[in-house]
């Protein structure tokens, strides 16, 4: 296992993140919102999620506990990056999001109405399938420029099976 100190990583998740934010809004400027609503974007969605947890299980065990789903959170990208609370609160995770940076990238562009919530669901779940879990994603705060306050609020539980 590689030692990173925290410094590196967050470098690291930036420069993805800059990358990543800037498609998304080149997209939009030239008018290809539905590339980024149909089903192969969610298909992205699941994939993204997926490499992440794959990065992780290098240093976490097989998701089959909440605990474990909640350790897995907490060495995210969402908790690295987007300032997010990762709690297990009965029968599920909650994550809520405080920070969030493609909020800010589509704020900082004029773009109040990105349905990234879409795309969260899904990364969440290939995070969880990469550990060898399966989830169910809710979203219980849906992400919006227009408020102050938590980005967004998530409902994560473990599928039986």
């Amino acid at each position: 296992m590689v030692d990173w100190d925290a410094e590196a990583v967050l470098s690291v998740l930036r420069a993805y993140s800059y990358g990543w934010w800037s498609t998304i809004i080149l997209a939009l400027r030239k008018g290809y919102r539905e590339l980024i609503e149909s089903d192969e974007w969610l298909l992205l969605a699941e994939r993204f999620g997926f490499k992440e947890g794959q990065a992780l299980a290098k240093s976490l065990p097989r998701v089959a506990s909440l605990d474990e789903l909640v350790e897995a959170l907490k060495k995210s990208h969402w908790s690295l990056m987007e300032r997010a609370e990762v709690v297990k609160l009965g029968d599920e995770v909650r994550m809520k999001i405080n920070d969030c940076s493609a909020l800010r990238a589509m704020a900082a562009n004029g773009i109040n109405d990105f349905p990234c919530h879409l795309f969260t669901i899904h990364a969440l779940k290939g995070l969880a399938k990469a550990l060898g879990g399966e989830v169910e994603v809710s979203c219980i705060l849906e992400p919006s420029t227009l408020r102050r306050g938590p980005s967004c609020e998530w409902s994560i539980k473990l599928k039986e099976g």
